[in-house]
């Protein structure tokens, strides 16, 4: 005596789909949704990152929001597939902004952890000397110019969680695959 299990044959052409899931695809999305949020948050100026100091509005002769003077900073931020996996905030591993004499992974890494620009020996003369044809004078007491951390990436990423845009871009891509497999 045979037993037919109804529905059982759906059940498991259902599984057999579910093993193709679209996980790179998926990934892709979320990389890219990540991008654009980041980029959408730096022009809005909604990641609440320190304001400019009073030196780097001289030196760039404006007020502006952080990180959105020229846009070279998101521009230089990719989303990166290798395989399944999709990695959001890749910063591209050539390239430097036009005049700098580091990469955009030096300045990505410095905006993450801040950093102290010596202002004596050599170089801090050079560096005094610099400033100053900028109209922009410090202390001879001063020893140091220190660039607080600006962490874009890190506040964008934790803003883009909060939101839950994330959660959504997955949980519409397993609602589309259970409907395919399963037609739910």
């Amino acid at each position: 005596m045979s037993v037919k299990i109804v529905g059982l044959e759906s059940l498991i052409k259902g599984i057999d789909h579910l093993e193709h899931f679209p996980v790179a695809k998926m990934n892709k999305s979320r990389s890219k949704a990540f991008k654009k949020f980041m980029v959408d948050q730096v022009k809005s100026n909604s990641l609440y990152l320190r304001k400019l100091s009073p030196v780097t509005i001289a030196l760039h002769g404006k007020d502006h929001p952080p990180m959105e003077n020229t846009g070279g900073f998101t521009a230089a931020v990719r989303d990166r597939q290798e395989g399944d996996i999709s990695v959001a905030g890749w910063i591209q591993e050539s390239g430097r902004p036009r005049g700098a004499k580091i990469q955009w992974r030096e300045i990505a890494a410095l905006h993450i952890t801040g950093y102290r620009v010596p202002l004596f020996g050599n170089k801090g003369e050079r560096v005094r000397g610099y400033f100053a044809a900028h109209g922009i004078f410090f202390k001879k007491t001063t020893m140091y110019l220190e660039i607080l951390p600006r962490d874009v990436l890190g506040r964008a990423y934790h803003q883009f969680e909060l939101t839950g845009k994330d959660d959504e871009i997955i949980d519409k891509f397993f609602d589309n695959e259970l409907k395919v497999a399963f037609g739910v």
